[in-house]
């Protein structure tokens, strides 16, 4: 945590670790509600995601897209619907 262990992060520290963790789609569906509610009502926190967006932006652009073998998706699928886990191929 910012500041140290037992330091409590200001206003402005959590609204900007919660744009960070937005812009990466790391909260979870509620937070992400919430946060996109607060953003369009709170110029501060709509700022933040901007400055975000621009840190992380190049990132994206520097990473070839690349599709991943067939076999992910369905076991992916799989452990969302709870279905028995596909094996990988050999």
């Amino acid at each position: 945590m910012p500041g140290g262990a037992g330091v409590s992060a200001g206003p402005e520290t959590e609204r900007d670790l919660r744009a960070a963790e937005y812009v990466l789609g790391s909260l979870s569906p509620d937070e992400r509600a919430a946060f996109e509610l607060e953003r369009v009502v709170d110029p501060a926190t709509a700022r933040a995601v901007a400055a975000w967006e621009r840190r992380l932006g190049p990132l994206a652009l520097a990473v070839p897209a690349e599709m991943p073998p067939d076999h992910v998706w369905p076991r992916i699928a799989g452990a969302l619907t709870g279905a028995d886990a596909i094996p990988a191929p050999a």
